[in-house]
């Protein structure tokens, strides 16, 4: 996918600065456009529930997941997620998470999902129950965003 992007050289300073047109707009506008036509046709799925991007060396990716607790007073769960490619730096944000069945609302609403031991090739996603509410030993879907790089 080759992106036709004319980089704007934006100042704000005593000597001048850049007025925001709509022409400056519209070239943001269609680069963002452009990136997110071209997603599906250049991105790589992966077997182990990644979808994602290079972008030079910045990664791009999305990882869509389940876990499901050993009992139904499970206090939390963890899971280890590999990256598809070794990074550098990055930051990963889960998203979503809930049962497969509605009726455990309370237990969907008390959670808390976070990121811990974030190593190069890896991290651990964990699901935590507050001090109220048991995890139910339903499974749990989620998602998590990752944006890095490879150098």
């Amino acid at each position: 996918m080759t992106i036709n992007y004319k980089k704007t050289a934006w100042n704000d300073n005593a000597s001048g600065y850049t007025p925001i047109t709509p022409t400056r707009l519209n070239n943001i506008e269609n680069a963002l456009k452009s990136v997110c036509d071209g997603w599906d046709s250049v991105s790589q799925k992966t077997s182990s529930g990644w979808r994602y991007m290079l972008i030079g060396s910045v990664f791009v990716g999305w990882y869509a997941g389940n876990m499901t607790p050993t009992s139904a007073n499970a206090d939390s769960v963890g899971k280890t997620i590999s990256l598809p490619v070794k990074l550098v730096n990055y930051v990963a944000t889960p998203v979503i998470v809930e049962p497969n069945d509605q009726s455990t609302v309370e237990a969907r609403l008390s959670g808390m999902i976070y990121i811990t031991k974030q190593v190069q090739t890896s991290f651990i996603v964990r699901l935590m129950r507050d001090n109220y509410a048991f995890l139910d030993g339903k499974t749990y879907y989620f998602g998590i965003t990752v944006i890095g790089s490879t150098s």
